[in-house]
């Protein structure tokens, strides 16, 4: 559904170590198939088992379109 990518980046970043969990918040700008823009921002929630994650969940929010 993506043609192209404009950016993205990493707003945020946090972990508990103790329970193996960490949340990426993160951004995109993307054009889409077809035509139009949107800016798409998105939480991943992942819980780890040493160095492998063994589950993980995104919350999205697709913004402003044009």
């Amino acid at each position: 559904m993506v043609k192209e990518t404009h950016g993205s980046g990493v707003r945020a970043i946090t972990s508990n170590e103790k329970d193996g969990t960490t949340m990426v918040e993160s951004w995109m700008d993307l054009t889409m198939k077809d035509g139009k823009r949107s800016m798409m921002e998105e939480v991943a929630v992942q819980k780890w088992k040493g160095d492998q994650i063994i589950h993980e969940r995104f919350y999205y929010n697709m913004g402003k379109q044009g």
